[in-house]
């Protein structure tokens, strides 16, 4: 059976590539798409070898690349999402951390000119007298 890890599209490309005649590929869901790929394979003396994309030089090397994970997906749709919510709550995060970052920035700095005025100012509270 081929591995899920494959598309329809993949799949649609390994039947363009090695010229296998599945008559409407196009129209056909994923599922059907992928029994029928499989049982065309197994059916064929045969294939045609690739060299360069696939580097598949027979059938029993086709089945067996159809039956393993896909080597161009890393990763599932669920680990996909998993390290995607990972990486928005990092960027979040982080970006809480600059801002943070910043409003100390602001403070030390206000602090600082306050600092400055003190030395050469006497502050006095206001009299009710003018």
């Amino acid at each position: 059976m081929i591995n899920k890890s494959f598309s329809k599209g993949d799949m649609l490309d390994i039947i363009r590539q090695f010229n296998l005649d599945i008559p409407n590929s196009n129209n056909m869901d994923k599922l059907k798409l992928s029994i029928t790929l499989w049982s065309y394979v197994n059916n064929l003396k045969d294939i045609e070898p690739d060299r360069e994309i696939y580097l598949i030089e027979n059938k029993e090397e086709l089945l067996k690349y159809l039956s393993e994970h896909n080597p161009d997906k890393l990763l599932s749709v669920k680990e996909k999402g998993k390290l995607m919510n990972f990486c928005k709550r990092l960027s979040c995060i982080v970006l809480m951390d600059i801002l943070l970052n910043v409003v100390r920035l602001i403070l030390l700095r206000r602090y600082i000119f306050l600092q400055g005025i003190s030395r050469f100012m006497e502050i006095y509270p206001q009299s009710e007298e003018r």
